[in-house]
């Protein structure tokens, strides 16, 4: 999936493939509590509570909320 989580918050339970992201993008219901590294292209679409780490491109989209840092080789804000 190229997402490297750290620390083991509870209110962050694991990620299955078979789940539907984008049911729960609609519904703001994705939230990531702790830090993310992502090792391929990402697009930040909900809430993370943490700071966001990327090998490749990073995306914030206008309705993502990120209370950490986000560093990346290119990080794009749109909006």
């Amino acid at each position: 999936m190229g997402i490297e989580r750290s620390g083991g918050c509870p209110q962050n339970p694991p990620v299955h493939l078979e789940e539907n992201m984008e049911t729960a993008l609609e519904e703001g219901g994705l939230q990531i509590w702790g830090d993310v590294k992502f090792r391929v292209d990402a697009v930040l679409q909900g809430k993370i509570h943490g700071d966001v780490n990327g090998l490749k491109k990073i995306i914030v989209s206008r309705d993502a909320v990120v209370t950490g840092s986000v560093e990346g080789s290119d990080v794009r804000v749109e909006g």
